[in-house]
């Protein structure tokens, strides 16, 4: 695999074992990118350790930290027998870019991607390694994956606990699994599919792969293999008011809207219906960014929508954008605003 010739990194520290002894089962590799978090990442590599599939290979892609994670990478890999890297970056690059580089590192059959913090129960990769095993046509199973919030119950996350066969168009609607839940086949993926992101990295990389219309399926059982973190750290917490994540979001569509106009995808038999989706979700956008006051933003919407299905557009809509043209004054906007606001107070009352 060629490595990433963008991005200045070392290889800070590794495990005694450069390589695995057969075993007759796959190897797996997993790729953890991390940014300080020292105690919590502590407690996914003992996860880790405790993993009834061997062999495995871990690499930890170090993403610039502020806190120094070695002594507890090491202190906490200290009876692991399989593979273990320690990626360092000089700068920040973000999770897209640290999941690129690990992923671009590994040398496994399957490759399972985790957050710095995710709780795996020890049979997780084992009986998923089983069942893309016994069916070699899926690129991915998912598991069952529940949140863990301090002091309450633990909560379903996401769909996993319902049945799918592809990763599109479900993925686009709302979250359908953690990319922790996931092993995939590592054949059938590509490093270039994680893209500068922070925050929905993973969702695009599902649709960049799920393009290709690979069948998936869900892990057999009804017992959480993953449990997720609830922290008011994280870099997705608090998305609805927060301009930097939902900027991401809009370049996360950008890239939909690139790959999926590119041949061969533009040729699919599915490209209009998830066209509209996406042009759906600059729609949906456009309120969210007047409310943030970001004219770019909401005009940049406006000329996705206006390009490709302009008939989404209300006249109120199609108006300001119009006056907005001809004025130069973000007056237009203002009142498209306080008309999003007036709808929407007309719905509660009604």
């Amino acid at each position: 695999m060629t490595h990433s010739k963008q991005t200045n990194l070392s290889i800070i520290a590794k495990g005694d074992c450069d390589s695995v002894s057969p075993t007759g089962s796959p190897l797996v590799s997993i790729v953890i990118p991390c940014y300080n978090r020292t105690e919590l990442l502590k407690e996914t590599l003992s996860c880790i350790s405790s993993q009834s599939h061997h062999p495995l290979e871990i690499l930890i892609v170090d993403d610039a930290s502020e806190e120094d994670l070695l002594p507890a990478i090491t202190s906490s890999l200290l009876s692991f027998k399989g593979i273990w890297k320690c990626i360092r970056l000089t700068q920040n690059q973000g999770p897209g870019i640290s999941r690129k580089i690990g992923h671009e590192f590994s040398t496994g059959t399957f490759i399972q991607f985790l957050d710095s913090d995710d709780i795996l129960a020890t049979s997780k990769i084992e009986q998923q390694v089983k069942f893309l095993t016994e069916f070699p046509e899926l690129i991915m199973t998912y598991c069952l994956t529940h949140n863990l919030e301090r002091n309450k119950s633990n909560t379903l996350l996401g769909r996993t606990n319902e049945e799918f066969t592809r990763i599109l168009p479900e993925s686009l609607f709302r979250i359908t699994w953690q990319t922790s839940s996931c092993l995939w086949r590592a054949s059938k993926i590509s490093p270039k599919n994680w893209k500068r992101l922070y925050g929905p990295e993973d969702i695009l990389f599902d649709f960049l792969t799920g393009l290709q219309d690979y069948p998936i399926a869900k892990t057999p059982g009804n017992t959480p293999l993953l449990f997720k973190r609830i922290e008011d750290t994280g870099i997705s917490f608090g998305i609805a008011g927060n301009l930097k994540y939902q900027k991401e979001i809009l370049k996360s569509y950008d890239y939909f809207l690139q790959a999926l106009t590119t041949p061969p995808h533009n040729r699919s038999i599915h490209f209009d219906s998830w066209l509209r989706i996406i042009i759906k979700k600059y729609q949906q956008k456009i309120f969210p960014f007047l409310t943030f006051r970001d004219e770019d933003s909401v005009i940049h919407c406006f000329k996705i929508i206006k390009q490709y299905f302009p008939s989404f557009l209300s006249p109120t809509e199609k108006l300001c954008f119009y006056l907005y043209g001809g004025l130069f004054s973000t007056l237009p906007l203002t009142m498209l605003r306080k008309w999003y606001w007036l709808k929407k107070l007309a719905c509660k009352i009604i």
